[in-house]
């Protein structure tokens, strides 16, 4: 697995205290793209929650 992007940034799923997928949530709110330059576990969820934040 892929632990770091084309630029040397950390990648990481984040979860808060309460349980809440932070990554997901950004994503779900529009402030998050899902990464595209390799497949990971939760890619499909991403996408969707994308295009649902765009509508």
């Amino acid at each position: 697995m892929n632990t770091k992007d084309k630029y040397g940034r950390t990648l990481a799923y984040v979860y808060l205290e309460d349980g809440t997928f932070l990554n997901a949530e950004v994503v779900k709110q529009g402030y998050g793209l899902a990464y595209r330059y390799f497949f990971f576990k939760y890619f499909d969820e991403f996408k969707q929650y994308e295009t649902e934040a765009r509508e």
